[in-house]
């Protein structure tokens, strides 16, 4: 069935009012107060402003917006973002304009019996609207390997929200609006070509056509969840990357330590089981102890479960590769479950790891690494974590190669970490857990 973009915006607006509807009987009935239907009734005036509330605040976060509704970590962040924003606001309303009724506690319910069917109703429609039909005619000015690829993937994926019209590949400078056909919706211009005054007074004639004009690299790494490399200067640093980022920095270390607490108490039978078995199987210590480098380039001893034979780098640190000989058969197990991670709940209480952060690497390989990849070193503004964006998103990597790519990933953390964004991230690991070899 093909829709046109205004009859998807119904449906999908129809959704939300039965599913908030639903939540709202289905909260009065949690709540126990009398007959649901007759409450509802009798409030149905006030629970009226609550869902036009609610709706208009959804829209305002661009969640009615067709062509941007994709299944990724923005959208999760925009939603549940919109769905707290909509418990403050009703609340104020009830506080401020009472309507003879205090539905505080039945308001959160409400809010808590909606999120869930609210986002698998989404998540489905996202999937359902992504396609070429839903994607905006876009022109891309500028050559390079991140423009070159960004056209490649939108061409064969045009459920990113782009359909490629054409691309030109001179100098943005070079290029006039009168060349910009009628149908284009989006033109995509290099980071660069934004500090062009005479250019950006061009581009500005585009406005008054309803034209959208945006940057290479944020679109980039909308698509692909990564910074690209080759757009990334001491500038860009300087407007996207910080050490503290907001409320959740502050926060993050008590929370962090009261959740690594509570899981080395839930884990510690499932641990002493692996110890056991990594002890009677090879000689050797239980626990592997090594030297990685953390915040500020400091170094820390992180610990594992011994995956290995003893000696195995008796030749010196190497990258472990995915059949490497030196890992013992239990180690194998262990490794490709990472349950060989556990003890690194030991370097969390220590105040030296993080659940979720860039992936320590070791001092020897990091020397390396910063000399031969721009801006490496930026990945020390954060403690390291067990687990990563870049984890979750690319391959298990043993090369300078992969260590650039996982860079990008660890850019776009470093730009967006937030709590939404790593319980994504620890969930994205749960299940992968069993799933994923190393």
């Amino acid at each position: 069935m093909n829709l046109s973009g205004r009859l998807k915006q119904v449906l999908l607006v129809a959704g939300d009012l039965v599913i908030m509807v639903a939540s709202v009987v289905l909260a009065l009935v949690l709540r126990g107060r009398g007959e649901p239907l007759a409450e509802l009734a009798a409030t149905a005036w006030p629970w009226a402003i609550v869902i036009v509330a609610w709706i208009a605040v959804l829209a305002f976060s661009s969640l009615y917006d067709i062509r941007r509704l994709r299944n990724d970590i923005s959208f999760l962040t925009t939603f549940l973002v919109a769905v707290a924003t909509n418990v403050a606001v009703t609340m104020a309303i009830f506080y401020f304009f009472p309507f003879g009724i205090a539905p505080k506690t039945t308001l959160l319910i409400f809010a808590g019996t909606y999120v869930v069917p609210a986002l698998f109703w989404r998540r489905a429609f996202n999937a359902w609207v992504a396609g070429a039909d839903a994607a905006a005619a876009t022109l891309v000015i500028g050559g390079g390997e991140t423009a070159g690829e960004l056209v490649r993937v939108c061409r064969e994926h045009p459920k990113h929200g782009y359909r490629i019209v054409a691309w030109l590949q001179q100098q943005p400078n070079q290029v006039s609006v009168a060349e910009v056909p009628e149908s284009i919706e989006v033109v995509i211009i290099p980071r660069q070509a934004t500090q062009d005054p005479g250019l950006a007074a061009s581009l500005y004639q585009l406005l008054a056509r309803g034209v959208t004009v945006r940057r290479l690299d944020d679109v980039y790494e909308e698509t692909f969840g990564k910074v690209p490399l080759t757009e990334v200067d001491e500038t860009w640093l300087l407007e996207h990357v910080s050490r503290k980022q907001g409320v959740y920095a502050e926060l993050q270390d008590l929370l962090t330590y009261a959740a690594a607490v509570l899981l080395q108490i839930v884990l510690l039978p499932l641990e002493i089981l692996i110890a056991i078995a990594v002890k009677l199987t090879s000689r050797g210590p239980v626990i592997y102890s090594h030297t990685r480098t953390g915040r500020d380039g400091k170094p820390f001893t992180l610990y594992k479960f011994r995956s290995m034979y003893r000696d195995a780098e008796k030749a010196g640190p190497q990258w472990a590769g995915q059949r490497d000989p030196r890992i013992t058969p239990v180690g194998r197990f262990i490794r490709a479950t990472h349950l060989d991670e556990f003890p690194q709940i030991i370097n969390i209480l220590r105040g030296e790891l993080s659940f979720v952060g860039p992936r320590p690497e070791r001092p020897e390989f990091e020397e390396k690494l910063v000399q031969e990849i721009p801006h490496y070193r930026v990945r020390q503004l954060v403690k390291p974590g067990i687990t990563g964006w870049a984890q979750v998103s690319y391959r298990y990597g043993a090369s300078v190669e992969d260590s650039r790519e996982k860079l990008q990933y660890d850019l776009h953390y470093l730009r967006h970490r937030s709590l939404v964004m790593d319980i994504f991230v620890m969930l994205k690991t749960l299940k992968t857990f069993f799933a994923t070899p190393r």
